[in-house]
């Protein structure tokens, strides 16, 4: 785990799947990373 005063960030956890689904299903947010990711269509690179 890295942590800071205002910021901690860990490994993956089996519960954070949920919310994890629910980032994905957000365009505006997906926008960002990359596109959307569906088992079909994995998401490119925006460095390319």
């Amino acid at each position: 785990m890295i942590a800071t005063d205002r910021l901690k960030l860990r490994a993956w956890r089996e519960a954070d799947k949920p919310l994890l689904s629910v980032i994905h299903a957000d365009p505006e947010v997906m926008q960002f990373l990359g596109g959307m990711k569906t088992p079909l269509r994995p998401a490119t690179s925006s460095n390319n």
